[in-house]
């Protein structure tokens, strides 16, 4: 079974270190804390990050703008050509 916590009372520096840290690493936040809590409770000797090939370090970055230019430039993207599906 998997659960879910919420983990409260982190102060800005505690978060702006877990991200660099989990950036550096190449992972998520929640990838990095989770390894942190496993290797904090014995169930890991050593920091292991697997490396995702992701899109999480763009997550909450976008402007409104951004999204609209992104939506924009891949319309295509969302059009169906008939003729390669005859």
């Amino acid at each position: 079974m998997m659960a879910n916590i919420s983990v409260r009372g982190l102060d800005d520096l505690a978060i702006d270190k877990l991200r660099r840290e989990a950036k550096k690493s190449g992972v998520s936040m929640n990838r990095y804390a989770l390894d942190l809590l496993k290797q904090g409770l014995g169930f890991s000797q050593q920091k292991r990050h697997e490396t995702w090939a992701d899109l999480d370090h763009l997550a909450g970055t976008w402007t409104e703008e951004d999204a609209d230019q992104f939506a924009q430039v891949t319309g295509q993207f969302r059009e169906i050509d008939d003729e390669l599906w005859k």
